[in-house]
């Protein structure tokens, strides 16, 4: 019945996400990345895709595809600023499968940043999965800095994991723009096992299909 469930609420919130008519033009944006590891197993390709829906809902949505057809791993994350940048979030999670779990929560676009930058914060507490207790705490950043050079990463970490919080997944990265594409460093964050992640190094490769974020 569980299962159930989140498959209906996680296959409405992407039915949402790619059947509502996009607001304006100008509010859709994408890019394709591709990040060649320090360890050449584990590159892969990123879709990224980022837009703006009905009463004022906005979407992000990513697909991941891993070599030696090791499967996929995706999300589709929506939220509403409601007051000074705060207000609900939904998060549905794409692991090999279309539903793999469903959060809600809430995210905070952090007001006053410089132009050019952003700062968002989320946490998400409720989950419809079948795994344990997760109530995880979320940010993602970008910094345009001069000559073209861009700085961004995100983050996520269980602060409800069984033996205290626990470090997910995130990655911080400094590309330089070259025409439409970016080209830079990338450090992916690992789970290791507790609050501190494990670090690997990389290139990314990213072109901007349409706009930028």
């Amino acid at each position: 019945m569980r299962k159930t469930l989140r498959s209906l609420l996680g296959t409405a919130a992407v039915g949402l996400a790619s059947m509502l008519p996009m607001k304006t033009e100008a509010q859709v944006a994408g890019n394709v990345e591709y990040i060649q590891s320090e360890k050449n197993e584990k590159s892969f390709a990123r879709a990224n895709a980022f837009y703006g829906l009905p009463q004022g809902v906005n979407g992000f949505s990513f697909i991941e595809f891993y070599k030696n057809g090791d499967g996929y791993f995706g999300k589709t994350m929506l939220n509403k600023p409601i007051v000074s940048g705060l207000g609900p979030k939904v998060e549905a999670v794409h692991d090999g499968e279309l539903v793999s779990r469903v959060g809600f929560g809430a995210s905070l676009s952090v007001p006053g940043m410089p132009k050019g930058s952003y700062l968002n914060l989320g946490l998400i507490p409720v989950w419809l999965s079948e795994e344990g207790k997760r109530l995880q705490a979320q940010y993602a950043f970008g910094f345009n800095l001069p000559k073209g050079f861009h700085f961004n990463g995100f983050g996520e970490m269980n602060l409800r994991a069984q033996g205290g919080p626990r470090w997910g997944y995130g990655e911080t990265e400094l590309t330089k723009d070259i025409g439409p594409f970016e080209l830079g460093y990338n450090m992916r964050l690992y789970d290791d096992g507790n609050a501190s992640p494990k670090h690997q190094h990389g290139l990314i490769l990213t072109l901007n299909v349409r706009g930028k974020k």
